[in-house]
């Protein structure tokens, strides 16, 4: 980052600045922290949403899913 605000190039610069001003938000930068557990459970819904395919209720859908 330090060198990047040291760039003359003007939109590596204005790039550094926008990574500072938000780098409260941007979690997935520290060490340890991940999406990937959230993405595992988004992959077993979608397997089983295709599972269930010919349900005629969506409560037996919900139901699947909490079971799941």
């Amino acid at each position: 980052m330090f060198q990047a605000s040291r760039s003359h190039i003007p939109e590596i610069v204005e790039l550094s600045r926008k990574i500072r001003r938000r780098s409260d938000n941007l979690r997935t930068i520290e060490p340890g922290h991940s999406n990937g557990r959230l993405e595992a459970l988004n992959n077993r819904i979608k397997v089983a949403i295709r599972m269930t395919y010919g349900f005629r209720r969506v409560n037996n859908l919900i139901a699947l899913i909490t079971l799941r």
